[in-house]
């Protein structure tokens, strides 16, 4: 049995990179730090942030910027739990924290000195993600008022991208638009993908396509020749003077058998090319006597490079002396730069044909059009992209040489910049972060600090531009030079994990940088803990997927016995590659949480809101109305719905409207359809008075929806499909197609309840995590093939100013590409093959303790050995880059023939789920989140107060006030500066609700109006507008919590509002919608403390059970604009 036991560190191991770790906390000097995975960058990082605090005159000098909000919120806590630990004057044992702790002695004091009062007030640390960062910037301008003031930030932007693209394309009396359209031989399809395409990255395309509007041939063309001229530059860096002057002598040989009109043969030899541009042809020929069709070092030479045998008149020393050559240059380390430099040169173009140049300026007008439509469309629905965002923060910049007044403003009070996961920078960022510190020079006390990894760049599909990283690390930022710093140790995996790492992966990562096509060089790691067990790592090949997926499942089954304690993860490429293992797992009856692993589509939920949304919208629709009928809310049997459809010509909802085919149902039938018409009939007299969304929620929540799902996750399905029907609301037809696209688009809630021992999720989404164990799965299955696009365009980040490269692809018959458009999807495609052996790395790095890799690969049985071998692996799996390595350790396999795949399983039928047919819609609670059994007091004895002492309509009144309240705060609509002009359509979905509670006919318009009234008093108040607040820490709406004394039964309680203030204080809040006239109003309030004391004790109770922090406890009155706090 393996050991797998907790792993240690070494005894008394010092830190073997602590040198660099020392060294990037000078403060004085701008850094570039590649951290390796496990290296614990986010306390290196801290600890410079702590660092400049504590000499800094303003806390906001200094800007910390990240990629996401939960690094931000990491990173916060992180920095004010040192500071309060710092606080308390209490040492860590831990030397690597008790560095951190001095650090953090010394920011406490100088903001004592300085009066900042840092523990009361840390919204003053400047910790931000780059999107938040760049919508700050925006606000500061007027870039958004033609928009009508500042809009909203759409996640899902694909339908605005929809829009105008259709409005461009209809635009056929444009000449550009013409012209596309008969480019693309009017297929519209390819030309709205094509525009849909452009505008999702229009960041990255955008400035230098405006900067070349007026002169777009000559700064494209340019851009070609700064390419070329790179490309020369290498090469005359890396060959030689002995390589040239041999090269002129053979490539003088070879044109005197070449005829004269040849590449080689129109070459003056005399004189080796120059390396410049002018010069291009002559390498062209230089090209074609070294490299073959498809770019590979020459292995042979024949008559046909100008080399013929003796017998012929040839002379064999030149030809050996050529292949002696040939064979030097193919074994240098450089030999993948100096063939693709060589390739490059000869095969770009440093100019557009006519032809295609016409194609390219259509396509830049038709572009831009696509983006001022686009601008249209963000006017009419109030909301813009993140992309727009970017665009919005670069306008507030200006350029670097003519900074705006706020740019300037910025360079007086930003002192000092961080950046976290440098190598996943778009382009726009780091222009973003150019133009930040354009004023700066070296020397003046600013800094620039920034961390990352290349090999873990994995985010190119977000416009993640790892060759960013290379070219700071080697010109560094604008005005600034970067110290280059790598740390090494690895504190995360066990000494043999490293170990093997190290050797494996080594040997897949390219062996020169190439910011062009994304190649990075290996960086080793050394390890802080001992090895545990030497056997851990473990390669498993198997002979067909269902053979995989039970290794995969033995495996589980060995981790967990041996190791109850540890935690696991299953990573895979892709999400289909977890799909068998998801059903054996569920076969199986083990316990996982799965992270976005299955479509929305899938969810029971979605299917049912689906069903109610084709009913409604169709009749006719007769496979939806079966649905309905068949559904656990109304659940008749197959003999009544036969009985329905008995009627040719008649539509089921006919049928349920005619008395006669009625009666004819059983009693039971009747029953049920009975209490489905009286939903059906509520919901038609809504038909045309509702949104979609809110007219399909209220029907489902009326036929009792929410009482049929599982767990609180499958809310959140509900919440999900409700947001995307409210999105594609406004446009001229919604098909059922439409809805069911955007549904495939978006992936299920994980259940908060499922065990997070075992977890499933995509390599991507496991980056920053780490697990006691690591499964990869699929390892010799293929990602979705990429078909190369209509346009191709690339970044040129490695010259000194960013260009840009367009290529159209060709149409018609003639499949040869022009060479640009070759050249270009061959630089995709490395960059593709590139990112892959990151992925890989990404994915064997999470491990702590073991790591698991798992195949299915064919079996040659016809193989000239005795034994059966296995076949290569595809070469786009990732098992590929492997397989070179590992191949000659992994056992042969077995000579049997893999067994023949067997009949599919008959399950029996499913049984019918159903409620009685008497039963009634309850009242569902949020699901709780169980509290260990010593959170909850004997105060739990204590009966919460209730609504009796309120009239029916006050206690109405208070449930949906509570209601709402939750259902905005968790969108986060409430803060929002558009919140009042949506208020009509907030006062229909609340009157629609209303029918739900049961409220009746003659009071539904007062309540609704009163609930209104109390939301906004909320938000104009400003302690409501404080509590309403979504940027609190560990915050949450309506917050259920279960517990039990002894052996009684288990107590729920639900908190109003709970959240962590800026001062590390927990808050827990109830409101309270009662109402006081005239006078008296203190003594109201004051019993009103008094009645809910306990209960809030109760609350305060649970939380200090969870947690070591400061409670305080308040009643809020909404009806009086008051927050009592309550001691």
């Amino acid at each position: 049995m393996n050991d797998c036991r907790k792993v240690d560190m070494l005894p008394h191991t010092p830190v073997a990179d602590a040198k660099e770790r020392k060294r990037a906390l000078d403060v004085t000097c701008s850094f570039i730090v590649q951290a390796p995975a496990g290296s614990g960058k986010t306390e290196l990082i801290t600890q410079r942030y702590l660092s400049l605090l504590a000499r800094v005159k303003q806390p906001e000098e200094i800007l910390a910027i990240t990629f996401t909000r939960k690094a931000v919120g990491e990173m916060k806590e992180r920095i004010i739990s040192h500071l309060h630990l710092a606080a308390k004057g209490i040492p860590p044992a831990e030397q690597h924290k008790l560095d951190t702790y001095h650090l953090a002695c010394q920011a406490l004091q100088n903001s004592q000195r300085q009066g900042w009062q840092l523990l009361d007030h840390p919204a003053r640390l400047s910790i931000q993600t780059i999107d938040s960062l760049c919508a700050s910037l925006g606000r500061q301008i007027p870039y958004f008022s033609r928009l009508g003031g500042q809009p909203e930030i759409t996640s899902s932007p694909r339908l605005l991208y929809q829009k105008a693209a259709r409005k461009t394309l209809t635009e056929y009396h444009d000449p550009s638009v013409q012209c596309l359209h008969i480019y693309l031989s009017h297929q519209y399809g390819l030309a709205e993908e094509l525009l849909l395409g452009m505008l999702a990255t229009r960041e990255q395309w955008l400035p230098q396509i405006i900067g070349c509007q007026q002169h777009g041939r000559f700064v494209l063309e340019r851009a070609l020749q700064g390419l070329v001229q790179k490309a020369l530059d290498t090469l005359q860096k890396h060959i030689s003077e002995d390589e040239v002057r041999e090269l002129r002598i053979l490539g003088a040989y070879a044109s005197s058998y070449l005829p004269n009109n040849s590449l080689p043969g129109q070459i003056d030899w005399d004189a080796f090319p120059e390396f410049t541009v002018n010069h291009q042809k002559c390498w062209q020929g230089l090209r074609e006597l070294l490299l073959t069709q498809e770019g590979g070092w020459r292995k042979q030479i024949t008559v046909h490079q100008g080399f013929p045998p003796k017998s012929k008149g040839g002379n064999p020393e030149y030809k050996t002396r050529m292949l002696n050559l040939l064979a030097n240059l193919s074994e240098r380390k450089d030999e993948e730069l100096l063939r693709r430099s060589l390739q490059l040169v000869a095969t770009v173009p440093v100019k557009y044909s006519d032809n295609h140049w016409d194609i390219i300026e259509a396509i830049i007008d038709v572009l831009l059009k696509a983006v001022a439509n686009l601008w249209i469309t963000f006017q009419s629905h109030g909301c813009v992209d993140y992309s727009q965002m970017s665009l919005s923060a670069l306008e507030a910049l200006g350029e670097e040489d003519t900074p705006t007044d706020l740019a300037l403003a910025l360079d007086n009070r930003i002192s000092h910049v961080l950046i976290d996961e440098f190598q996943d920078t778009s382009i726009s960022q780091y222009l973003l972060l150019r133009r930040l510190t354009s004023g700066w020079q070296e020397g003046d006390g600013r800094t620039f600090f920034a961390v990352g990894d290349p090999m873990q760049s994995i985010y190119r599909f977000r416009q993640a531009e790892v060759g960013l990283f290379l070219r700071a690390r080697q010109n560094g930022i604008g005005n600034l030079h970067l110290n280059p710093l790598r740390l090494q140790v690895n504190f995360r995996s066990q000494a043999s994990v490293v170990k093997w790492i190290n050797s494996l992966l080594s040997k897949i990562f390219p062996l020169t940088e190439d910011t062009l096509s994304g190649a990075i060089t290996y960086a080793p790691s050394k390890a802080f803990h001992r090895t545990v067990n030497d056997n851990c790592v473990r390669v498993n090949l198997s002979q067909d997927s269902d053979e995989e997926t039970q290794k995969i499942i033995n495996e589980i089954i060995r981790l967990q016995q041996d190791d109850p304690s540890g935690t696991i993860a299953i990573l895979a490429r892709n999400r289909n590659h977890l799909v068998d293992i998801i059903r054996s797992l569920k076969r199986n009856d083990i316990p996982f949480s799965a992270l976005e692993m299955e479509s929305l589509a899938l969810s029971p939920v979605i299917l049912d809101l689906i069903t109610i949304t084709r009913a409604l919208t169709h009749e006719g629709d007769s496979i939806a109305w079966l649905s309905l009928l068949r559904a656990p809310w109304s659940g008749l049997c197959l003999a009544d719905l036969q009985l329905l459809r008995h009627k040719e010509n008649t539509t089921l909802w006919q049928a349920l409207h005619d008395n006669q085919t009625l009666s004819l149902l059983s009693p039971d039938g009747q029953a049920r359809v009975q209490r489905l018409l009286l939903v059906l009939k509520e919901a038609e007299l809504q038909r045309g008075r509702l949104p979609l969304s809110r007219w399909v929620e209220g029907m489902w929540r009326q036929l009792g929806g929410p009482a049929f799902c599982k767990h609180s996750g499958e809310l959140d399905d509900a919440a999900t499909f409700f947001t995307l029907l409210t999105q594609i609301e406004t446009e001229d037809f919604i098909s059922v197609q439409r809805i069911e696209e955007l549904v495939h688009e978006h992936y299920c809630a994980v259940d908060p309840e499922a065990d997070k021992s075992l977890q499933l999720m995509t390599i991507h989404k496991a980056k920053g995590l780490e697990f006691d164990h690591v499964l990869i799965p699929g390892l010799a299955r293929q990602p979705r093939s990429s078909s190369a696009p209509l346009l191709t365009w690339l970044e040129l980040t490695q010259l000194e100013t960013p260009s840009i490269l367009l290529a159209m692809k060709k149409r018609g018959r003639s499949q040869t590409e022009t060479p640009l458009f070759d050249y270009l999807w061959d630089i995709e495609k490395q960059c593709i093959e590139n990112e892959s052996r990151r992925l890989l790395y990404v994915a064997c790095t999470r491990t702590r303790k073991s790591l698991g890799l798992f195949a299915t690969l064919g079996v040659d049985r016809n193989s000239s050995s005795l034994n059966a071998q296995w076949k290569k692996p595809p070469t786009s799996s990732l098992m590929n880059f492997l397989w070179p390595h590992i191949k000659s350790t992994v056992p042969l396999p077995s000579n049997k023939e893999a067994p023949e795949a067997t009949e599919n399983r008959i399950d029996s039928p499913p049984k019918l789920q159903r409620v009685p047919a008497s039963w009634v819609v309850p009242v569902v609670a949020a699901c709780p989140l169980l509290l260990p059994s010593s959170a909850v007091s004997d105060s739990l004895s204590h009966e919460p107060p209730l609504y009796e002492w309120a009239g029916e309509t006050a206690r109405q009144t208070g449930i949906l006030f509570h209601e709402w309240i939750r259902r905005l705060g968790e969108q986060d609509l409430l803060t929002s500066i558009n919140f009042v002009n949506q208020l009509t359509h907030l006062q229909e979905r609340i009157y629609w609700s209303t029918y739900h509670h049961g409220v009746a006919s003659e009071h539904r318009n007062s309540i609704v109006e009163r609930v209104i009234k109390g939301i906004m008093n909320m938000i104009e108040d400003p302690d409501g507008h404080w509590i309403l607040r979504s940027d609190h820490h560990d915050s949450h709406w309506e917050l259920a919590l279960s517990g039990s004394i002894g052996d009684k039964e288990p107590r729920h309680i639900v908190i109003d509002r709970t959240f962590v203030d800026e001062t590390d204080t927990r808050w827990v809040i109830d409101y309270k919608t009662g109402y006081h006239e005239g006078s008296g109003l203190t003594e109201f309030i004051n019993s009103e403390i008094e009645r809910y004391r306990p209960q809030l004790q109760l609350y305060a109770n649970a939380f200090a059970s969870l947690e070591n922090r400061l409670i305080k406890k308040a009643l809020y009155f909404p009806f009086h604009k008051k927050m009592i706090e309550v001691t």
